[in-house]
């Protein structure tokens, strides 16, 4: 049930469907982003996400996810390539691990890290 929540969800930020994302948290959700940046609240994540424009130099793309059991969470691990927008060359790559844990079917933590690979 955890890997079908944790998909759902993800498809839904995809999506960019953030009513349906929402659903998924706990409302005392915590968030730690490769940054080390905390936050905490699903409503305040949401709203955040939703705000976001991206980067205004880089287009981004998921090219590999998977999902498995470990340890009672759920580790997605993202592969990503991200291409300048000016002209679509190569930027870097990068690998993003995200653990996710649960409280009571929602998604409770989400700590993820990130390695760029250069192009």
């Amino acid at each position: 049930m955890t890997v079908d929540v944790a998909r759902r969800y993800c498809k839904a930020i995809d999506d960019c469907d953030w009513a349906t994302a929402r659903t998924f948290l706990d409302p005392d959700v915590e968030i730690v982003r490769p940054s080390g940046r905390h936050y905490t609240g699903a409503d305040r994540w949401i709203q955040l996400l939703s705000d976001s424009q991206g980067f205004d130099n880089i287009v981004s793309e998921i090219t590999e996810r998977a999902y498995e059991h470990r340890n009672g969470e759920v580790v997605e691990v993202k592969e990503l390539v991200h291409r300048w927008r000016d002209d679509g060359e190569l930027a870097y790559t990068s690998r993003e691990q995200t653990t996710i844990g649960f409280r009571k079917g929602l998604i409770a933590r989400m700590d993820s890290t990130v390695e760029h690979k250069h192009a």
